[in-house]
């Protein structure tokens, strides 16, 4: 996956947060490849800052990748400045990951 195709996913997810106004997001991330630094830049001064500044995003459960490299630019992310509004639990699994998010959603 090339940086637009990248930096689109996360536009789209963007855009999804808008429109159903949800808080609560889960992220598998066990096949994803790492991104590149530009990209991890990115997600840390643009991307995150301003999903937490226009959206009701405040909980993230995250299934880690089996790849080091994308553990560790997903790590850097997570404790990016911005991530701080944000509630982050890692998972092994989706389900337990799911009952968590559960937990947490509020009607």
């Amino acid at each position: 996956m090339n940086s637009a195709e990248f930096r689109a996913v996360f536009r789209y997810i963007q855009a999804l947060l808008i429109i159903t106004q949800a808080s609560l997001v889960l992220t598998d991330h066990r096949e994803m490849l790492p991104p590149s630094p530009a990209d991890v830049n990115w997600l840390m001064h643009e991307w995150t800052p301003t999903v937490v500044r226009e959206t009701n995003y405040s909980h993230r459960a995250i299934i880690p990748a089996r790849n080091s490299q994308t553990r560790a630019a997903i790590a850097k992310v997570t404790t990016c400045d911005a991530s701080a509004a944000l509630t982050a639990q890692f998972f092994t699994e989706v389900e337990p990951a799911v009952r968590w998010l559960r937990s947490i959603y509020v009607v």
